[in-house]
C-alpha cells in the first residue's frame, strides 16, 4: 500500500502530516504549538502529557480521526 511505504506510523486517522515545531506557548491548563508543514504554520492544543515530550526544533506528526488532534513526537 502507499501508506505502508509513505509512513512507518501505525495511527489510525483521517488525516496525517509532519511538520517542525517552532513555537510552544503554555496558556492556563494547554500549551499551544505552532507546526511548520510545508509553507504553512499550523497551530494545535496539546496538554500536558502530550507536551512534555516535544520542544522546539522536534519533528511531529500531527493526526485527526475525528475533531480531536494528536501531536506525536517523531524519531
Amino acid at each position: 500500500k502507499p501508506t505502508d511505504f509513505f509512513t512507518k506510523n501505525n495511527i489510525n486517522a483521517k488525516f496525517q502530516f509532519t511538520g517542525e515545531v517552532i513555537h510552544m506557548i503554555k496558556q492556563d491548563f494547554i500549551f499551544i504549538i505552532t507546526v511548520l508543514i510545508g509553507k504553512e504554520l499550523v497551530k494545535v492544543i496539546a496538554d500536558d502529557d502530550e507536551a512534555k515530550s516535544i520542544k522546539i526544533g522536534d519533528k511531529v506528526l500531527i493526526a485527526s480521526k475525528a475533531f480531536n488532534p494528536v501531536i506525536q513526537k517523531i524519531g
